[in-house]
């Protein structure tokens, strides 16, 4: 529903310094009371709500302050996990990281067990921003890189993949070079791939931003982590992840051909962490007050579950892409669409 004020979060950002916060809320509010509210009918009830979003979906949802959020140095009024109330059912908003690493990726790396493995593993989830963590149990460096919407489908998560899968198709037939500039007549045009999908220049121009700031961003994390020897996986997280085909984002340089051996498709990775939370670590319905309900064993088990939540929070360095020095220099050698082995 909060799409009426904007389609991106720096859009909605901008209406609630401009007095429409409470409205953006209550957008948020009522769409969760009315899936409540049919979860209610079908005869179910939750004894937890559990949330997992980007860092200003849940400041807006909390009533929370976003000035600082879309403007340097881009401070978060509140990161930690929050409990509230939805539709009178107890709410969680898990914790995230920084401004930019919110907590869906912080309950991505959470499901996907991350830090509690001594494996090197390189975490990444396309949309809007390009989310990506690198690293095990000790540590774990993460960032994001704008991607605009070059990765997003107006809804159907299989659009950005296509687009992606139709550009390597188009380099190798040639209609397409190396600098992304489509040959007569397809540059005034476009050209119609894969069915129905019409691919312009300017779509082409979308994407080779996008994946040149992913692939200098994920090269740039794996230097600080000294990762591209330890790697043993890489997660792609979310429903872009799903229908990639590795061999084709490798062959237009959307990530470094080094690692496409090594790829794992997790799915909506944010929403299993959530799943998960709610499942074993989210405090049980009475607890803190009727906690002799609950036999001992259990309340320790979800404090122990939670605290590997903490330890994700406790081990994660947050890196600020357009401050570092060999970003600019990297995301241009990354513009061109071909295959690089490492950056």
């Amino acid at each position: 529903p909060q799409r009426i004020y904007g389609t991106d979060v720096l859009s909605r950002i901008s209406a609630a310094e401009s007095g429409r916060a409470a409205e953006l809320q209550k957008c948020m509010e009522d769409a969760l009371a009315d899936g409540l509210r049919a979860m209610e009918a079908a005869g179910g009830q939750p004894d937890t709500v559990v949330i997992s979003g980007n860092t200003a979906m849940g400041h807006l949802l909390l009533g929370y302050p976003v000035d600082t959020l879309g403007k340097a140095p881009f401070q978060p009024y509140h990161i930690g996990g929050t409990r509230f109330s939805v539709a009178g059912y107890p709410a969680v908003f898990l914790p995230g990281i920084s401004a930019f690493v919110g907590a869906d990726i912080v309950s991505g790396l959470y499901a996907c067990g991350m830090a509690a493995d001594d494996a090197f593993t390189l975490f990444i989830d396309l949309g809007t921003n390009g989310e990506m963590a690198a690293g095990n149990r000790e540590r774990i460096v993460c960032s994001a890189a704008a991607a605009g919407c070059a990765f997003e489908g107006g809804g159907a998560q299989a659009v950005g993949t296509d687009i992606t899968a139709a550009a390597f198709d188009l380099l190798q037939s040639g209609v397409m070079d190396e600098t992304g500039l489509l040959r007569e007549p397809w540059f005034d045009s476009g050209c119609r791939v894969q069915g129905n999908l019409l691919l312009r220049q300017q779509d082409i121009r979308s994407l080779q931003m996008a994946k040149a700031a992913i692939c200098a961003g994920v090269s740039i994390l794996l230097d600080e982590t000294d990762g591209w020897e330890r790697l043993e996986r890489v997660y792609l997280a979310g429903g872009f992840g799903y229908y990639l085909d590795v061999n084709k984002a490798a062959g237009i340089g959307l990530i470094p051909a080094a690692l496409q051996g090594r790829c794992r498709a997790v799915g909506n990775a944010s929403l299993a962490g959530a799943v998960r939370y709610g499942r074993y670590a989210a405090p049980l319905p009475g607890s803190g007050m009727c906690a002799g309900a609950q036999t001992k064993e259990r309340q320790e088990s979800r404090r122990a579950e939670r605290e590997k939540l903490a330890h994700i929070i406790a081990v994660s360095e947050p890196v600020n892409l357009a401050e570092h020095p060999a970003f600019e220099s990297r995301y241009i050698d990354a513009m061109a669409f071909r295959k690089m082995e490492t950056l």
